[in-house]
């Protein structure tokens, strides 16, 4: 697989502090009497070549035309040849900041060292810049024409800016019927009307009822709302007053203490 031309490079990104001479020390300075003091950098390594998979599987996953499953660890494999570690390590000068034993038993320019040396770089950016940083920076330099992926806090921000119009789950047509209204509100009143020509004699026992909704608590029979209905009320008692008629008038609720339905009657003997 040919690579990018070393001038197509991306710049090499800067670590800064003690992960520089964690970096830049080779394992032959390790102290073999007291290895927890030992401060070489195997272990960013170890690191860098995890990051270094994933950057260059999720560049070939990404990579169109579409590369098979079964083709990816080859692909992958080819990028991850020695020479490529040679020219990455040769362009950024990173063999000439190594800190080593200098031993005939210490060989810097194999390639074992040559890519646990890169390795340990890209461990340190990763440490030290975030995964992204270190992945778009290994895609860049396997591929300069790459897309590289966004970053998913931006990509966050840029859908939470984007409004989106609410939408009515259940919008009715422009000729649906409104909907009933709920059980419980107030009873309409509606006044009960007795004919002013009904004659004295056909009272009796017979009660008299009106019902009385919340909208009017005044011993008033009829709603100012509602029609007028005749006056046969004085007349009637003029007339039973004539008749020597004794009436007695009763009222009871036949509703709730907060919806009231009054029901009057007039009870009097012939």
């Amino acid at each position: 697989m040919a690579g990018p031309s070393v001038a197509d490079y991306p710049e090499l990104p800067k670590i800064n502090g003690e992960i520089i001479l964690e970096t830049f020390s080779h394992k032959s300075l390790a102290f073999p009497y007291n290895p927890d003091e030992s401060f070489d950098n195997e272990r960013l390594s170890e690191l860098g070549a995890t990051v270094l998979q994933l950057a260059i599987t999720n560049y070939l996953y990404c990579k169109r035309p579409v590369i098979s499953a079964s083709d990816i660890p080859d692909q992958r494999e080819a990028i991850l040849i020695p020479q490529n570690f040679e020219k990455w390590v040769k362009h950024y000068n990173l063999r000439q900041r190594l800190r080593y034993n200098n031993s005939d038993t210490v060989d810097i320019m194999s390639p074992e060292e040559t890519k646990t040396l890169f390795q340990a770089y890209v461990g340190a950016v990763h440490i030290q810049s975030g995964p992204n940083i270190a992945i778009n920076w290994i895609i860049r330099l396997i591929d300069p024409e790459a897309t590289v992926p966004s970053d998913p806090e931006e990509t966050e921000d840029v859908q939470r800016s984007i409004k989106r119009p609410r939408v009515n789950p259940n919008p009715l047509p422009p000729d649906a019927t409104p909907p009933p209204i709920p059980a419980g509100l107030p009873p309409v009143l509606t006044p009960v009307s007795t004919p002013a020509s009904t004659s004295a004699s056909s009272y009796g026992t017979a009660p008299v009822t009106a019902s009385i909704g919340p909208q009017s608590m005044s011993p008033s029979i009829t709603s100012s709302a509602a029609p007028k209905a005749p006056s046969f009320l004085p007349v009637f008692n003029q007339r039973c007053s004539q008749q020597h008629l004794q009436l007695e008038y009763t009222s009871e609720n036949h509703g709730t203490p907060h919806a009231p339905v009054w029901v009057m009657k007039c009870l009097g003997e012939i």
